[in-house]
């Protein structure tokens, strides 16, 4: 029978005579997964926070609220403070440096640099975000309190492909490659420039000049192509626009 570290150390103390089923017990819980066995990983992290509310500076709450470390020994921001290449904190609430609870998840890279971070509060914000090999954020999405969430692609020459995979021009940052593409709400273009716009007639075939119907259900603002013309719909009736 599989026990915990703790309990097979206790039966080789001074003195201590194991027992046959002890050392059974002792290899079922080491069996390599080379004899066909399994291994159950089990971690389990005590930390006394009773010191938390002295802590002063980010170096003092990071180490002692380090749950987990795993990797290399890195220097990820040259500033002394020292991590693995995979760490989490599980941080308390601390007055001088965070109002609230959090935990925060990272990993290195082998060169140094980090490359991936999430943080989240305790009823609170949450984010993730990517680093690329300069530790130079090029992907982040954020949840703020009110419920909104922001998507932010931050290098320039960011794009976002949905659909197959393509060599598109390098110039579009937006591609649906298959499918449709529906925006419910207005479309800002102060500064864009249309190369070329297709429109349809959106369901709503056989439109005439001044007609009340049909109407669209996408309301005042509505503009099809129809006949080999554009009308436009201004949430009464459909008008003619060339």
């Amino acid at each position: 029978m599989k026990k915990s570290t703790e309990t097979l150390k206790s039966y080789f103390e001074t003195g201590d005579q194991p027992t046959q089923m002890q050392y059974r017990n002792m290899l079922d819980s080491y069996l390599s997964k080379k004899e066909g066995g399994t291994v159950d990983a089990e971690i389990q992290i005590q930390r006394n926070l009773t010191q938390a509310h002295e802590w002063d500076t980010y170096e003092d709450r990071n180490q002692g609220s380090a749950c987990l470390s795993l990797g290399r020994v890195l220097d990820t921001y040259n500033n002394g403070f020292k991590q693995r290449l995979l760490h989490f904190f599980d941080f308390p609430k601390n007055e001088a440096l965070n109002e609230k609870e959090s935990v925060f998840l990272g990993i290195e890279d082998q060169n140094n640099k980090g490359r991936f971070r999430f943080h989240a509060e305790n009823g609170g914000k949450a984010s993730l975000y990517l680093n690329d090999r300069n530790q130079q954020e090029f992907f982040k999405v954020e949840e703020q309190e009110d419920d909104k969430v922001t998507m932010h692609l931050a290098k320039p020459k960011s794009r976002l492909v949905i659909g197959e995979t393509a060599d598109y021009q390098k110039s579009n940052k937006l591609v649906v490659a298959s499918g449709n593409a529906l925006i419910e709400g207005k479309v800002e273009a102060s500064k864009a420039v249309f190369n070329a716009v297709k429109l349809n007639n959106l369901g709503n075939g056989g439109v005439t000049d001044g007609a009340f119907t049909p109407v669209p259900t996408q309301g005042a603002g509505t503009m099809i192509f129809d006949n080999g013309s554009f009308y436009g719909f201004n949430g009464t009736q459909w008008k003619k626009l060339g």
